[in-house]
């Protein structure tokens, strides 16, 4: 692995779309803010389940005043949603594929592979693997796009793809 040095000549960049993570960056919040705002009704209806486990931290948020307990949750909820968003993206694989090299970029990791290292690419399962020419893997990273869009960028810049295993 070495620094990336790609160039401004033909670069391919697979990563999420701009839908994807458009519905990536808002779901989680989103989601997170409603669930907040219902959690101290559905813990005033679970405290008087005797069955239902948790009954201290659920006492705890039913004797908080309504709406104080709805702010919170809701905050609470909004902020969890989007530390979920942020671990989310850390998580998604950013290929950036040129002439001279394929650069791997996931969890704040940038890994850089000379085109003249890589055998073979290809596809197994749901993670993209390279390989060198000793047989040795040099990546295998799970992937967000298409087989096919992950394909076309690496046959257009000339890799060695091989079919799906």
């Amino acid at each position: 692995m070495s620094k990336p040095q790609i160039s401004d000549k033909r670069v391919t960049m697979i990563q999420l779309t701009r839908a994807e993570r458009a519905l990536v960056l808002v779901i989680p919040p989103v989601l997170g803010l409603i669930l907040g705002y219902f959690v101290p009704a559905i813990a005033d209806w679970a405290v008087s389940l005797p069955w239902v486990p948790f009954q201290g931290p659920l006492e705890l948020i039913a004797s908080i005043p309504e709406r104080w307990a709805v702010i919170v949750m809701a905050l609470l909820g909004l902020l969890a949603g989007a530390w979920l968003t942020t671990e989310a993206m850390k998580d998604s694989l950013v290929i950036t594929v040129s002439d001279e090299e394929v650069v791997l970029k996931i969890k704040q990791t940038i890994a850089c592979f000379n085109k003249r290292d890589i055998a073979s690419v290809f596809i197994e399962g749901k993670q993209l693997v390279l390989v060198d020419h000793t047989g040795l893997e040099l990546a295998r990273e799970p992937y967000e796009s298409t087989p096919d869009q992950i394909a076309n960028a690496f046959m257009k810049h000339g890799y060695p793809w091989s079919p799906t295993r």
